[in-house]
């Protein structure tokens, strides 16, 4: 593979692996509000209390998207915002339970397809790609 493919792969097995959760996962969410709603749970069963920001940061996406996608999360009726005692300009986000109950059903998923991918790959490969990801991101870090 020449170097100025490693851009056009990474799309290329994002667009896979987007189009692989689309299929299984439940139509009433995207791939990008089911990996919300797990880091909302993960962090709630850590007791720990999970804002607007909390997500622009650990997502690296900007404060509009995350304000639409917790909009459409809130629609549907799987996440509440609730003001918060010490400051009322943030919302504190809790799950509703049919979003829990998401969460399960996209977990069992997710370590489904994470097995699949890792099939055939030494632990010394996987190691080495992670690493390279991670530099990767770190070159970009800043440019936007």
């Amino acid at each position: 593979m020449m170097e100025e493919d490693v851009v056009l792969e990474l799309k290329k097995i994002a667009n896979l692996m987007k189009r692989t959760i689309d299929q299984k996962i439940n139509i009433k969410v995207t791939n990008t509000q089911c990996m919300i709603l797990n880091f909302i749970y993960d962090n709630n069963n850590r007791g720990r209390v999970v804002y607007q920001k909390d997500i622009e940061d650990f997502f690296e996406i900007r404060r509009s998207s995350v304000c639409e996608i917790l909009n459409g999360l809130e629609k549907n009726g799987l996440i509440k915002r609730c003001s918060c005692d010490s400051d009322l300009r943030i919302k504190e986000i809790k799950l509703e339970k049919e979003a829990i109950d998401l969460v399960f059903e996209f977990r069992e998923f997710f370590n489904s397809l994470t097995k699949k991918i890792k099939k055939n790959i030494s632990k010394q490969e996987l190691e080495t790609f992670c690493l390279v990801l991670k530099k990767m991101r770190e070159n970009l870090e800043g440019l936007c």
